[in-house]
C-alpha cells in the first residue's frame, strides 16, 4: 500500500512522506492533520489509546473519517449466502460478523463530535474469482490460517459462485459507509 501511494503522489507531482508504523506507535512529532482516516482498522487498535491518539493526530477544526465497505445482506446479492456458507466452511469460524468498535465509545472524553454518518450505495460487476481471492483478505481466511488449503478453497468457493453469474461474473451492490467525528476549531 505505502509503494502505491508513492507512485499514486509521484504522479500528482507531491512530495509525500510515508511512515510505516502501527498509529499508536507513530513518532510524536507526526501531526496535527486536518484530516484522518481509518480505513478497517479501528477495532484492531488499542481501546484505551486512540482517544488520546487522535487528540494529539488531528488539528482543531479537524476530522477523523472511519471508511468502510460491505456488501449489501438484504438479498440483492444473491450469491452472498452461498459465498458466506463457504467461507465459514473453510475457516471454521461460526460467527462472521464484522468487528466494528463503536465510534463514540472510543472518543469517548475527547473533543471530538460524532456528526452524521456518509452512505454511499453502488453496484458493479466482478469475476467469482475475484469473490473467491477476496476471502484471503479475512483474518479467518487468509493464506496464514488456511495453510495448504488455499488453492482447494479458492477453487471450491468459484464453483459455488458461478451459477449465480453469467459468463463468469456476478453482480455486487456495495454499501460503502463513513463514520465523521470533527474536532472544534480553536
Amino acid at each position: 500500500m505505502l509503494e502505491a501511494a508513492k507512485r499514486a503522489g509521484s504522479r500528482a507531482g507531491l512530495d509525500v512522506e510515508l511512515i510505516e508504523s502501527a498509529a499508536e506507535q507513530l513518532p510524536r512529532d507526526v501531526g496535527p492533520f486536518d484530516v484522518v482516516t481509518i480505513g478497517r482498522a479501528l477495532h484492531w487498535m488499542d481501546r484505551n489509546l486512540v482517544g488520546s491518539l487522535l487528540e494529539r493526530l488531528v488539528a482543531p477544526g479537524g476530522t477523523i473519517l472511519i471508511c468502510s465497505a460491505r456488501s449489501a445482506d438484504d438479498g440483492r446479492n444473491g450469491w452472498l449466502d452461498a459465498y458466506n456458507e463457504a467461507r465459514r466452511y473453510w475457516s471454521g469460524a461460526t460467527d462472521l460478523t464484522r468487528h466494528r468498535q463503536d465510534l463514540s465509545a472510543v472518543l469517548a472524553g475527547t473533543r471530538f463530535r460524532i456528526e452524521e454518518p456518509i452512505a454511499v450505495e453502488s453496484s458493479h460487476e466482478l469475476s467469482a474469482r475475484d469473490l473467491a481471492y477476496r476471502t484471503l483478505t479475512f483474518s479467518t481466511s487468509s493464506p496464514a490460517a488456511l495453510g495448504d488449503k488455499v488453492d482447494a478453497m479458492l477453487r471450491d468457493i468459484e464453483q459455488r459462485l458461478l451459477p449465480f453469474g453469467r459468463d463468469g461474473l456476478l453482480r455486487e451492490v456495495v454499501i460503502a459507509k463513513t463514520d465523521v467525528a470533527r474536532s472544534p476549531p480553536l
